[in-house]
């Protein structure tokens, strides 16, 4: 009689754990889905934030001073207004979802969760919009001190009538060379930034905090290992390939790298293994696995876009192109017409 007392007691007791630990991870996937659709907000508004930067940086034509803090106020401002709504919206949603009868017990530990992954989300996105501001107008600003350093020197040629007599071909040797030895500084001091593109894409992966990622060994194109079984193996190629196609859709309108595209990448591979659990068991090895060549893809295509932008958008490269407006202000001073471009 007592060892069926004890019997039931377990029985229950193993029960009331069972039904506490599935409810704990049904409250656990319904935040996590609220954490998803904030990232994914999150990636189209920085998309719009994004394209009024570049556009407002098109239409600048003053070539003044650029007031970066008070860009980057103005950016930041914008894309949190942007999100004001979609925030209010979601911390409704947890709201109900916490005020379930059935994860009362756990509601502050995943209240305080969800406040944390706000917090982070917002610092990320206000670094990738910082970053987009540097990127776009710090340029221009560094363009317009080349070409102030090219007249400033050529002023200084022309000031003490040495070079007024020189032919035009003389003038053209020189200007030459003062242009050439600029550009040349340009590209040392300010070099490609495709070289640095395989960092960054490490460093995107590593913030983020939730990912099933692994160290340095995990760089390395992953293969299948004899721990996942052959049928699982077919599935996970195609769930792979489907990730893989995917990201190359995503990435074929990118023209420059960004943190921003690379959250992308992250978060549409996270989404289709959340999908992929639902048909079939999905372990953190393979979830590494998958992650570790999704990387590795992501490195290798957005290095050759952004050496293709280097090519066209560097500093260096942007200067280069002002040649004929700088050769026209040195032919000007030749001609001791003082200031005209």
């Amino acid at each position: 009689m007592v060892w069926k007392c004890i019997e039931r007691s377990n029985f229950h007791l193993n029960f009331v754990a069972a039904y506490e630990r599935m409810n704990y991870d049904i409250l656990v996937h319904k935040v996590d889905q609220c954490a998803q659709k904030l990232t994914t907000l999150y990636c189209t508004t920085f998309d719009t934030v994004s394209k009024d930067i570049r556009k407002d940086a098109d239409h600048r034509s003053d070539g003044g001073i650029v007031n970066i803090p008070e860009l980057l106020e103005k950016y930041d401002d914008k894309l949190a207004a942007k999100m004001m709504t979609h925030l209010h919206k979601l911390d409704g949603d947890v709201n109900v979802i916490l005020e379930d009868k059935r994860f009362i017990k756990w509601s502050t530990d995943q209240l305080s969760r969800w406040k944390r992954y706000k917090t982070d989300q917002a610092a990320h996105w206000r670094r990738l919009i910082d970053g987009q501001v540097n990127n776009i107008f710090l340029y221009e600003s560094l363009v317009e001190g080349y070409k102030k350093k090219l007249r400033d020197e050529a002023n200084g040629m022309f000031r003490d009538g040495k070079f007024k007599k020189l032919t035009l071909q003389e003038q053209q040797r020189k200007f030459d060379t003062l242009f050439d030895k600029l550009v040349t500084q340009a590209s040392e001091q300010n070099p490609p930034f495709n070289e640095e593109v395989a960092q960054h894409v490490d460093q995107v992966f590593a913030d983020n905090k939730d990912l099933v990622w692994v160290s340095k060994a995990g760089l390395r194109t992953a293969k299948l290992t004899s721990t996942i079984y052959p049928t699982q193996k077919c599935n996970l190629h195609a769930i792979e390939y489907s990730i893989k196609k995917d990201i190359k859709q995503t990435l074929a309108g990118v023209t420059e790298y960004s943190d921003g595209i690379v959250g992308k990448c992250i978060q549409l591979t996270k989404v289709a293994l959340v999908n992929a659990e639902k048909e079939m068991p999905v372990s953190d090895a393979m979830k590494k696995q998958v992650f570790r060549n999704v990387n590795k893809l992501i490195r290798t295509e957005l290095q050759r876009i952004q050496m293709k932008w280097d090519s066209e958008n560097s500093v260096a490269a942007r200067f280069a192109s002002c040649r004929p407006q700088m050769k026209s202000y040195f032919e000007n001073l030749g001609k001791g017409c003082w200031g005209v471009a």
